[in-house]
């Protein structure tokens, strides 16, 4: 049973329709009387709702005019004893970056709540925002690899006092800091790798997903273009790839291009696995790719290591920062190069 006070039952009732859009940024609430009226009960229990979230910078009260909502658009001095991390957990990519920021929590005492989003829907569902706050979360990290973002709810979190971080993805806001690779810079460096093994361009490879619509999977893509200007091959998203692979490849076996790079190391670890299985041996067909993972260097494929200790330290600073700087945070993307790693 529920025992909270009533008055904190109200506050996270007003949460709710913040939260979820009932109440807009800048509109004012009802009188105290009306919602006296609306909840059932005393102007006195009102009004310490009220007082929690003026606290805590989310109502300002107006002369003359009432109560207004007002999001938070500056860092949010608050506890980091809890982070919330929200992504995918399918990826072995992300495994890495949960491992080493779980690391870097601990070193601070502070305690990690992983929420999976695996088809992008739980920022959509009703109520999320609204536990994190109540369960006393101010502190969320999201990698949107497979879902689409919703910019919306991002500023709400923002402003109703959450401290937010992307990893992995720059995003088009000003109420998160974006921590990622610099794809641009790792995929020249690809580029300029297999031109020096003086494959034809025409003889290289693009491979990457048809339906990825993220900006860092976009960049490569268009750094290979400039710099190759070779095919470019797209399949489906899937984080396992099982038959969609060979029968994208399949007109490949009569003319097997000569280098290949791929924009995820799941693609390209695949795409090994394919042709040796097609009999064609490692020295045939060069494969490049950015991301590292296990196996790689047995398959001989060439890639770019994301420094996922530093991403980790970098992400919990940055929320850190934003806790302690408070109206002079402003918003930026942080960009870190990988490691080159030979096959």
């Amino acid at each position: 049973m529920n025992s909270s006070p009533l008055y904190l039952k109200i506050r996270d009732r007003l949460l709710s329709d913040i939260a979820t859009g009932t109440f807009q940024n800048g509109s004012f609430i009802p009188t105290e009387r009306e919602l006296s009226e609306l909840f059932q009960v005393s102007r006195k229990t009102i009004r310490s709702a009220l007082a929690e979230l003026e606290e805590q910078g989310v109502l300002t009260r107006v002369q003359g005019r009432g109560t207004q909502i007002t999001y938070n658009t500056v860092g949010v001095s608050a506890p980091m004893d809890l982070i919330a991390l929200v992504a995918s957990a399918q990826s072995p990519f992300f495994r890495e970056f949960y491992s080493c920021f779980e690391e870097e929590a601990e070193k601070h005492d502070s305690l990690v709540i992983f929420k999976e989003d695996s088809r992008g829907r739980l920022f959509r569902k009703e109520g999320l925002l609204q536990r994190f706050f109540r369960k006393g979360v101010r502190n969320l990290v999201v990698w949107p690899y497979n879902f689409e973002i919703d910019l919306e709810m991002i500023d709400r979190a923002r402003g109703l006092g959450m401290n937010v971080v992307f990893f992995d993805e720059e995003v088009e806001t000003e109420s998160a800091d974006a921590l990622l690779l610099d794809n641009r810079e790792s995929m020249s460096r690809l580029c300029s790798g297999m031109l020096a093994k003086r494959i034809p361009k025409s003889k290289i490879l693009y491979l990457t997903f048809s339906d990825v619509s993220l900006r860092a999977v976009r960049e490569r893509t268009d750094v290979f273009t400039q710099k190759i200007g070779g095919r470019c091959l797209e399949i489906p998203f899937a984080f396992q790839l099982n038959g969609e692979l060979e029968s994208a490849l399949s007109g490949l076996r009569k003319e097997l291009p000569r280098g290949v790079i791929c924009a995820t190391a799941e693609l390209a670890i695949a795409l090994r696995e394919l042709l040796l299985k097609w009999g064609i041996p490692k020295g045939k067909v060069a494969i490049a790719c950015i991301d590292d993972l296990p196996g790689m260097d047995s398959l001989g494929i060439t890639r770019i290591a994301q420094p996922m200790k530093k991403f980790a330290r970098l992400a919990y600073e940055l929320l850190k920062k934003q806790n302690e700087s408070g109206s002079e945070w402003k918003a930026q993307v942080y960009r870190l190069k990988g490691k080159l790693l030979k096959g």
